[in-house]
């Protein structure tokens, strides 16, 4: 029997992905990385990579056989260099010495100022979730099981249309948003609370910011930052990325052309950073 190290090897890095999805998954540490919904789609992955390892153990201990040429012509990478080896296998563990050594971070307002304000309407609607993805099985009975009918989401809308304060609470936060910023002359005078983290745009006034929450359609990357701008005396003395519960008066303002609500902060306080900080897209059941 012969040991086969670059064999080995590999049945390691397989391991060490399974391993780390599932790792991540026990955390929670994959809400920060994906919309909920596809979590399906990771256990997938992390099974295949488990399945994959076990297959992979077959070929570290092989029986020796004499050489032989196949007389195809081609070596089949059995005499590519060892460097080359070695950098092709440090470009595929470097995600997992990443993974391993930190703790995927939340995003803020570092990542806002590159993103850009998005103080007008979004542009993802409730029902563009899957516009141009793939959905797989396990997708599929994500989507399904997180769900909501279409009797049960317009009468929630209709609900908050109608109530004062207005909540902006997480579950249809981006879409209470989307109503709001579409149509803010109907909420102006209306009370509302909304929490969020500070974000201030270089083209604020001192005493304005933007109590922010990225809305999350697939992934981190996708990443949208939606919020209000809000404005009282003294919020040029607020850091951003503080987390701030803010309840105050909507109105309206000119912002790049457009008019979009504004927040007069009547009452704010600090809080924590929600476990879960991001927000996510509905997803409407068409059918009961």
């Amino acid at each position: 029997m012969v040991f086969q190290p670059q064999q080995f090897l590999r049945a390691v890095i397989l391991a060490a992905f399974s391993g780390y999805l599932f790792k991540i998954h026990y955390t929670g540490e994959i809400a920060r990385l994906i919309n909920p919904k596809y979590e399906y789609t990771s256990l997938i992955a992390a099974g295949a990579f488990a399945f994959l390892f076990f297959i992979q153990l077959t070929r570290i201990w092989t029986v020796q056989t004499t050489k032989h040429d196949c007389g195809c012509g081609h070596d089949h990478g059995q005499s590519r260099p060892f460097f080359i080896k070695m950098i092709h296998y440090a470009v595929i563990s470097l995600p997992l010495i990443t993974g391993f050594t930190f703790a995927p971070a939340v995003l803020n307002s570092s990542v806002a100022a590159n993103k850009g304000t998005m103080l007008a309407k979004t542009e993802p609607g409730a029902n563009a979730e899957n516009n141009g993805h793939v959905t797989t099985p396990g997708i599929q009975k994500g989507l399904e099981e997180s769900a909501i009918s279409q009797t049960a989401y317009e009468r929630n809308m209709a609900r908050f249309k109608s109530s004062n304060p207005l909540v902006m609470n997480d579950d249809l936060f981006a879409d209470y948003y989307d109503e709001i910023s579409s149509n803010p002359g109907d909420f102006t005078g209306k009370q509302i609370i909304v929490k969020g983290f500070v974000h201030k745009d270089p083209g604020l006034k001192k005493d304005q910011l933007v109590l922010s929450r990225f809305l999350i359609t697939h992934c981190i990357a996708d990443a949208s930052l939606i919020g209000f701008l809000a404005e009282w005396d003294g919020a040029r003395d607020v850091k951003p990325d503080t987390w701030l519960e803010i309840e105050g008066t909507l109105g309206k303002a000119s912002w790049n052309g457009n008019i979009i609500p504004v927040i007069k902060a009547e009452k704010r306080k600090m809080i924590k950073e929600p476990k879960h900080p991001y927000v996510y897209p509905v997803t409407i059941k068409m059918t009961e």
